[in-house]
């Protein structure tokens, strides 16, 4: 079926995804107690707080998939062999994501829950310990994709041609790697704090970065696919190295709680 038969692919798993959250929260016996699908009244003050603090993240995915977009609408202009690249190893990068997902997910609730006991002293020594554990993982996903790179570009495509000219792509992906590891624990822990205002605006200087690297390799230095790609590198740097130095600030610590 082509794209369109990875778009309906893509449509029914998010569809197959969701149901089976809905099944397991409505059966699920230690979620009952918390009567997620039972509203004994309409609280507008609450709504309005959840509503001002969950915005700014509805706002920052909105505008980090449209800066994705951007991207490989910037790489087709290059040509119809770099956006079969860029898409070979969009898949590889992807599967070399999905761990950080879960440590950025745990960083996100984790500092939530410790803040909410009380103890704000101890978050900046949960997010080091969050993220040397992602860097350990880092490193094996880089030595995995340096190991069997073919292989692993392998899975999204039979042409080895296209492989063995995404390679050097795959390479700059790898360092890009590293910084994303770090990046998106501390993205999400600056979310846990509740500076989702904050998340917001490092995310709106972070793209604008972004999208300013990749317009100059693109049209103005006329730029091979991996110097475009490099942006991953610059957008993480960036991104990672702001959300910490906030973090560290200790600015979030006056932040008021819901």
């Amino acid at each position: 079926m082509g794209i369109k038969g990875a778009g309906l692919a893509s449509s029914v798993a998010e569809f197959i995804s969701l149901l089976y959250l809905i099944l397991f929260t409505v059966f699920e016996k230690e979620i009952k107690e918390f009567q997620l699908f039972r509203f004994r009244s309409f609280n507008r003050e609450e709504v309005s707080k959840i509503i001002t603090l969950s915005l700014p993240l509805i706002v920052q995915n909105l505008l980090s998939i449209g800066a994705w977009f951007v991207f490989f609408v910037f790489i087709e202009k290059i040509g119809a062999h770099e956006l079969a690249m860029s898409n070979v190893v969009r898949g590889s990068y992807m599967i070399s994501m999905t761990p950080f997902w879960g440590f950025s997910v745990s960083a996100n609730s984790m500092v939530s829950n410790i803040i909410g006991q009380g103890r704000k002293d101890e978050v900046m020594v949960l997010l080091n310990r969050i993220i040397s554990l992602t860097m350990i993982v880092a490193v094996v996903m880089i030595l995995i994709n340096l190991l069997f790179p073919e292989e692993i570009l392998g899975i999204f495509t039979n042409d080895q041609q296209l492989i063995h000219d995404s390679l050097h792509t795959m390479q700059i992906v790898d360092i890009a790697l590293i910084f994303f590891s770090f990046a998106i624990v501390s993205i999400n822990a600056v979310s846990g704090t509740g500076a989702t205002r904050m998340a917001l605006y490092i995310e709106i200087v972070s793209i604008f970065l972004y999208l300013v690297y990749i317009y100059l390799f693109t049209f103005v230095f006329k730029g091979s696919v991996e110097s475009v790609w490099g942006s991953e590198i610059i957008y993480w740097l960036f991104a990672g190295a702001a959300c910490y130095a906030y973090l560290r600030s200790g600015v979030w610590k006056k932040l008021k709680t819901l």
